[in-house]
């Protein structure tokens, strides 16, 4: 049970995953999993690769494993996006030729983020079998839904090849779309897992501090929707508007507490020891 997503963005690419891993075998066990993974692309590659799946975990970790290999076994430099995508196809091909086959129900899902030099960043799905390059938005896992939904009701996007924000802005929106997903979904949980790669190739995370700190900022917004809508249920026969006064208060205090959260999210980012 996972969330996995990514979104093209106008100065680079954007990968998320949650951490929660639920394993069915008894005795039932919920658990911890990093499903982002930095592929190890050897010194005969010029290109990075970071790969997130969903389904079982142990076909998800083989197929990065043979990517990787592919790199490793290539008699050429890798430093081409074609190059990339065909040991892709060759890992999934191995995985499904000598194993997966046996699997008839198997939902293994991969997204793959690539950016090689002198082009920009560029996502592959992989989707059993087939592998095919990502549009603006892509989601997996049992998520993947309310990802979208959350997208096309609050990023403007598929009449470009990017959605229409950076990396900063559409990385904060990513958090909340996790964030709604694991409130409302079983099987998503944990810590939300965020990597960029922007046109110019640097990699990124995003800090776990930071990822904590927006929750919180979009769990105040929350509780500010409850407290209208408690008001607006039971109704007022005074002359003096208590919602109105409500959503006055609320205007200031949210200017105040996003004034806070862009100082504590720059005290994160210069603070060397938090991750």
């Amino acid at each position: 049970m996972t969330l996995v997503a990514s979104m093209k963005c106008t100065d680079g690419l954007i990968l998320a995953a949650d951490t929660e891993e639920v394993i069915y075998e008894p005795p039932t066990l919920k658990t911890t999993a990093e499903k982002l993974r930095v592929l190890d692309t050897p010194i005969i590659s010029e290109c990075r690769v970071v790969a997130a799946g969903a389904g079982d975990v142990g076909f998800i970790r083989m197929v990065g494993d043979f990517i990787e290999d592919k790199f490793s076994e290539s008699a050429v430099l890798v430093h081409s996006h074609k190059q990339v995508e065909k040991n892709i196809r060759s890992a999934v091909a191995e995985v499904w030729q000598d194993y997966a086959r046996y699997e008839a129900s198997l939902p293994l899902q991969l997204l793959i983020l690539s950016r090689c030099p002198n082009d920009p960043p560029r996502l592959t799905v992989v989707q059993r079998q087939s592998v095919y390059r990502g549009r603006d938005i892509e989601a997996i896992g049992v998520g993947d839904a309310t990802f979208r939904a959350l997208a096309d009701r609050f990023i403007q996007h598929g009449m470009l090849r990017t959605v229409s924000a950076n990396l900063k802005t559409a990385s904060v929106f990513v958090v909340y779309a996790f964030l709604q997903a694991k409130l409302s979904i079983p099987g998503i949980g944990g810590q939300t897992r965020i990597v960029t790669i922007s046109d110019e190739g640097e990699l990124k995370y995003m800090k776990s501090w930071s990822v904590s700190r927006i929750q919180t900022f979009f769990r105040e917004i929350d509780g500010h929707i409850r407290n209208v809508v408690q008001i607006v249920s039971q109704g007022t026969n005074t002359t003096d508007d208590p919602i109105e006064r409500l959503i006055g208060n609320i205007s200031k205090g949210l200017l105040e507490d996003y004034r806070e959260l862009k100082k504590d999210l720059q005290r994160i980012d210069e603070d060397e020891m938090l991750i």
